[in-house]
């Protein structure tokens, strides 16, 4: 087989997990027009574990060929064993377990992603792979309106869920994809022209779903990014622009928290942000309960089956998967020496990327410094940070690899 053959099938290979990974297409074929299983749910799982089987070859392979070796990310490592041990004090062992090799199996696949594919090759294919569910989603909810617009939810009646089973999922995957295809944009010399339809397209896709939380996390994501451009030139005054940020989101979060019921309200939206902000607050006493390594690795929501979960389903009568808050999450599942150890590795990230963005001139850096201001800002009113068979955590360990790996060869240059 030749090389060229092989690395189309490892770009093919890597396009079709990157599309199972965002949980999209697949409700058109799992989930019936009434809302029943035509395949039983360990479907998934099985296709997942494929993709884990795959990528682990392709590594061993590489590693053998090649003998490519890591001496970095000792953060990282050390938040993953935390997670790994955390499964010894789980509730649920069983549960906990079970999510747990999903959760290393998705490990290994960006792990994979950063082994055969640069940081402009993997823009490439993820954006390629949002292309295919960008217009796949115009066609179902075009010609297929019963999938692709909700119907199922009163108050959603109408906006638009394309390939996926809820606006908000299709929104900010689609605020992803306006990033990815922005910085492509800035990147390539050719085909300029295709890559501003596409954004047209992927912002099209985020205003029929009426998604404004996607549309806010963009706004911040595109003024840190702006506000990283003045990196390079002069650090002192971004450094001044920064405060000065914070000080004015200070005084407005102020002004906000004092008149927050009021303000929701002329805006036509729930105050408690739709039952967020009473959960938090039952939450943090559950924190309280375990504040240090708290109840293990996906062992708190278990709907019904879980006792501390089955108290929440009790008070709001209301099956929650989780607590709608990625931070709060990390202290539930692994208390506050996880979240530091996960503060740690988040920060060696920030930095690498920073020096990056300061001493070389490589715009696709902007992308990893635009993924990870949107992977910490979605994670406030939604929960992805530990997420089993997640497209964030996919994504994000590919940084933590590539990071490393670009400092391993700077260090060589300067050898």
């Amino acid at each position: 087989m030749s090389g060229v053959i092989k690395n189309w099938l490892i770009s093919y290979f890597a396009i079709a997990s990157l599309i199972i990974y965002c949980w999209a297409i697949y409700p058109l074929f799992i989930i019936g027009e009434g809302g029943f299983e035509l395949f039983p749910s360990s479907f998934m799982q099985a296709i997942f574990f494929l993709i884990y089987f795959i990528s682990t070859i392709f590594i061993l392979l590489k590693v053998k060929l090649n003998g490519i070796n890591y001496k970095g990310n000792f953060h990282f490592w050390t938040f993953m064993l935390f997670i790994i041990f955390s499964v010894f004090w789980a509730d649920y062992i069983g549960s906990s377990f079970r999510s747990l090799l999903s959760f290393i199996g998705s490990t290994i696949f960006g792990i994979f992603l950063s082994y055969f594919f640069n940081k402009k090759e993997f823009l490439r294919i993820l954006l390629i792979a949002f292309i295919i569910i960008s217009v796949s989603s115009y066609f179902t909810s075009i010609m297929l309106p019963s999938f692709g617009i909700h119907h199922d939810i009163e108050y959603l009646t109408g906006d638009w869920k394309g390939v996926f089973t809820h606006k908000n999922i299709l929104g900010r995957i689609m605020a992803l994809a306006i990033l990815t295809a922005s910085i492509y944009f800035l990147e390539i010399k050719s085909h300029k022209i295709i890559i501003l339809t596409t954004i047209i397209l992927f912002t099209g896709l985020i205003v029929f779903s009426s998604s404004i939380s996607s549309l806010v996390i963009l706004l911040v994501v595109f003024l840190f990014i702006a506000l990283s451009k003045l990196v390079k030139y002069n650090i002192h005054l971004v450094l001044s622009l920064t405060a000065f940020l914070i000080l004015i989101m200070g005084v407005s979060g102020a002004i906000l928290y004092s008149n927050f019921e009021h303000i929701m309200l002329i805006l036509g939206r729930d105050p408690t942000l739709t039952g967020r902000t009473v959960l938090w607050g039952y939450i943090f006493d559950f924190i309280s309960e375990k504040p240090f390594f708290g109840y293990g690795y996906q062992s708190f929501w278990l709907g019904y089956d879980g006792i501390n979960s089955r108290t929440i389903y009790e008070i709001f009568n209301y099956e929650f998967s989780h607590a709608h808050n990625g931070y709060l999450d990390i202290l539930l599942q692994i208390g506050v020496i996880g979240f530091v150890l996960f503060l740690f590795q988040l920060y060696s990230s920030f930095n690498r990327v920073i020096k990056n963005l300061r001493y070389q001139n490589n715009r696709i850096d902007l992308f990893i410094l635009g993924y990870l201001i949107y992977f910490c800002t979605l994670n406030i009113s939604e929960s992805n940070f530990l997420e089993p068979n997640s497209i964030y955590w996919v994504i994000y360990v590919y940084i933590v690899f590539s990071l490393n790996k670009n400092n391993e060869k700077t260090r060589e240059e300067q050898l």
